[in-house]
């Protein structure tokens, strides 16, 4: 048993995972309010700690939920209620008091977060207060560039410089966002692929698949406009859109007035678990808009199934290096590769069989795991010294 810890299960740290809009896939609600790449991957990789026989916590926003609550031997503390406060103050209280105190509550040997923004710094500063543990998790590839283009406020850079530069260790995705933290900030991190559990639906043969699924966040860096364009160059397929803005925009409302002009495309929005895997078992390949990203879930969720991908962004190169679908450079190449694959069952065949290895070999639970154990417990061991070297694998 490692010395000096607050709370241990046999030789495991306790993680604490700081997800506020987590809760709700946390709890199992049939449509949660917020879905996103981050919001999967922490509570994927909560459960998986916990199967392994870490004590993990985490903590979310207040929705009215007991404070301290478990759900599959996660303990959930709330920190704020997303509208609560006075604008401009509540920066301050509720949010970042109420932000400290769930930390303190939940009491924690080693705090994790993911994506840029102000609560990299706030948990950064709060566990360097406390002599605590923190790791960063990086969300995307903009999370590794000094301009940090998703970020609007001087407050949200300035406090996510601070964050990123006091953590203990940084978790990156993929070998590019590696090598991009090390250019723009120096800062050297440990390449964990992100997991994904295999599902459970079984797999759907060629012919039944008639259909091209898009499943994110309606927001301008996904560009789900470009299925505009996709749409009128393949009107004899139908194009499901599941997901929805996380906020009411003037990009999500053009959005879907422009989409009911296209009978070719059905939005969906939010929908439950259970929908989403049908919809995987009837799409015969999947798109991805996005102008940069992290490592997408959906990918993996595509992936994991045998679906291929077409997608004008590719992780580290993935797509193309493993053949598993095709990258295009704008809607008029994406339309082209999608025709290419519908029509031809061995060329899809070929990326679906690639796809389901690739998946198992890189990022089935039981691999990606055991590197953040690893990394947790490199963590806790070197828990004296500004940030942790982890040996390669």
């Amino acid at each position: 048993m490692v010395e000096g810890l607050s709370s241990t299960m046999g030789n495991f740290p306790h993680i604490c995972i700081v997800g506020l809009k987590c809760y709700d896939l946390l709890s199992g609600a049939e449509t949660p309010r917020y879905i996103g790449g981050i919001e999967n991957q922490l509570v994927l990789l909560a459960r998986g700690l916990v199967k392994r026989g870490f004590p993990v916590s985490f903590v979310t926003y207040d929705h009215g939920q007991p404070d301290g609550m478990e759900h599959d031997g996660i303990r959930i503390f709330k920190a704020f209620g997303s509208d609560a406060g006075v604008p401009v103050l509540r920066f301050v209280h509720p949010r970042w008091t109420g932000l400290c105190s769930a930390l303190a509550r939940a009491d924690a040997d080693i705090y994790y977060q993911m994506g840029a923004g102000c609560e990299t710094g706030q948990v950064a500063l709060w566990c360097k207060a406390r002599q605590k543990s923190f790791v960063f998790a990086v969300a995307s590839d903009a999370d590794c560039v000094s301009g940090l283009p998703l970020l609007k406020s001087h407050r949200e850079k300035c406090l996510y410089h601070r964050g990123l530069r006091r953590a203990r260790a940084v978790v990156s995705q993929t070998n590019r966002q590696h090598q991009l933290l090390l250019e723009h900030f120096g800062i050297a991190s440990e390449v964990i692929r992100i997991l994904s559990p295999q599902p459970s639906s079984s797999a759907t043969a060629f012919e039944k698949r008639n259909r091209i699924l898009w499943v994110g966040r309606i927001s301008p860096e996904k560009r789900p406009h470009l299925l505009l364009d996709i749409a009128r160059a393949l009107p004899e397929r139908t194009f499901d859109v599941i997901g929805d803005a996380n906020a009411d925009t003037a990009y999500a409302r053009d959005f879907r007035a422009k989409v009911q002009e296209h009978p070719g495309i059905v939005l969906y929005g939010k929908v439950t678990g259970e929908f989403l895997n049908r919809m995987y078992d009837e799409a015969a390949l999947l798109i991805g808009t996005s102008q940069t990203e992290g490592f997408p879930v959906t990918f993996l969720e595509a992936w994991s199934r045998g679906i291929p991908v077409v997608s004008t962004f590719d992780p580290d190169s993935v797509i193309h290096d493993h053949r598993l679908g095709a990258v295009a450079r704008d809607a008029d190449d994406m339309a082209a590769e999608l025709k290419r694959f519908t029509q031809s069952r061995d060329t899809w065949l070929t990326a679906s069989t690639a796809a389901r290895q690739y998946y198992l070999s890189n990022h089935a639970p039981e691999v990606c795991l055991p590197r953040f154990e690893r990394l947790f417990l490199e963590v806790v061991d070197c828990r004296n010294s500004e940030r942790v070297q982890v040996a390669p694998s």
